[in-house]
């Protein structure tokens, strides 16, 4: 991968959509965000790394992570949901069409 004609990262697709680090790198993959993974787990400080939309869901029961749902954007078969949480704005897809302002806990699937 290329960053105005300087190497960002290389490797095979695999290893390079499994480590991304920066919203630049996600780019190429979509809606990205990037965010210490420990706050999911409920502790502090694990590692900063980009997660992708297809890697979190909407839980059915309290996590340490929530948020309120700002904005969807239908994407053909799926919509490309934004929760604001205190962490930041995390992107998820999801099937249907959620209420905008509702609650939501995440996780990473």
């Amino acid at each position: 991968m290329l960053r105005d004609g300087t190497k960002e990262m290389i490797g095979s697709p695999q290893e390079i959509i499994s480590n991304l680090k920066t919203p630049y790198q996600a780019g190429f993959f979509g809606s990205g965000s990037v965010i210490d993974t420990a706050i999911f787990k409920g502790v502090k400080k694990e590692a900063l790394r980009t997660v992708l939309p297809h890697e979190l869901k909407i839980s059915k029961t309290p996590t340490p992570v929530s948020g309120v749902i700002l904005k969807q954007y239908f994407k053909g078969h799926y919509y490309e949901v934004q929760v604001q949480t205190p962490e930041g704005v995390l992107f998820l897809n999801h099937p249907t069409l959620l209420e905008e302002k509702t609650k939501v806990y995440l996780e990473l699937v």
